[in-house]
């Protein structure tokens, strides 16, 4: 008797793993949990969009940076970044960090080499170092996690797991926090959307004309990589070809010892941060008289991050 329902459980549950196999594998499974939609996409370059995903229209798109900040962004604790990448059409906001350029990792990417990546993508979206500022000459580049399922603790990899949705023509906007506090709107039209090896560091290379944006994520988590070409809609400024860092002579180290002491007169109020920056820069400024060349360097470039802290 007990053989019979033992037979039974058995058969209920390679039923219950064939359906769940086939539902991870179907490119056009949708599931709703907790009343969430969650699409399982499949690793098929025959890609098509789910019926949910309604593309929004572009011409209606607001381009206020706190419309998507306040609104859109699904995290509260993300609405004190410096940079956003905004895609209108699948109406997606999500912030951009950089690697400190004081830190290893920032120094071994830059060579080449593997680092801990995860630290970074678990919440947020990164730019490769070295990339350019959005309307600069050259070539900016982001990436993130990709794929939809709920149980990824990447925090924002849906939107990067819909990246084969966009199309040429469609287009990616960068909200970037100006020195008076306010934001400024750089927009990039999508010039190429395809799939490609992990390994195909072409597409990391600038063509030397314009300015050019490359975003781009895991296909569907596998083996792929989903690129996104897009071009600088307006005028680039200055070239990095011609552009020479002034600072370059000071050491990775000092740069380091001298942010994370102008990082405390930062945190300061507002009101006495004020008064300190205009002290401080008194002093800087005398101590010029008696200052070697190497020293004056260093003044100018604690005068200038000062500048860059004091209250508008």
């Amino acid at each position: 008797m007990y053989k019979k329902y033992i037979g039974v459980f058995i058969f209920c549950y390679v039923f219950f793993v064939a359906q769940t196999t086939f539902a991870l594998t179907d490119p056009l499974v949708k599931e709703k949990q907790l009343g969430v939609d969650l699409f399982l996409e499949s690793p098929s370059l025959l890609w098509q969009p789910p019926t949910w995903l309604q593309p929004a229209s572009l011409e209606t798109a607001s381009q206020d940076p706190y419309y998507w900040i306040n609104e859109v962004l699904p995290y509260e604790e993300d609405r004190y970044h410096d940079l956003y990448m905004v895609i209108p059409q699948l109406w997606s906001v999500m912030p951009i960090i950089q690697i400190p350029d004081w830190s290893s990792d920032y120094e071994l990417m830059k060579s080449g080499w593997q680092i801990d990546i995860n630290k970074y993508l678990v919440g947020w979206a990164l730019e490769y170092v070295s990339s350019v500022s959005p309307w600069t000459w050259g070539k900016r580049v982001d990436f993130a996690h990709s794929n939809n399922f709920r149980s990824s603790p990447w925090r924002y990899n849906n939107i990067f797991a819909n990246l084969m949705a966009l199309d040429p023509n469609d287009q990616v906007w960068y909200f970037v926090k100006q020195s008076n506090g306010a934001f400024k709107l750089f927009k990039y039209v999508v010039e190429k959307s395809y799939n490609t090896t992990p390994t195909n560091v072409q597409a990391l290379l600038w063509d030397g004309d314009g300015a050019d944006a490359l975003i781009f994520g895991c296909t569907h988590g596998l083996d792929g990589r989903w690129m996104i070409e897009a071009r600088y809609m307006g005028d680039p400024i200055w070239s990095p070809q011609t552009y020479k860092d002034p600072y370059e002579n000071i050491s990775t180290t000092t740069r380091r010892r001298l942010d994370n002491a102008l990082w405390k007169m930062s945190a300061l109020p507002t009101k006495y941060r004020k008064y300190q920056v205009i002290q401080f820069f008194k002093v800087l400024d005398d101590l010029k008289e008696i200052a070697t060349t190497d020293q004056l360097l260093i003044i100018d470039y604690i005068q200038q991050k000062l500048a860059d802290m004091y209250p508008e």
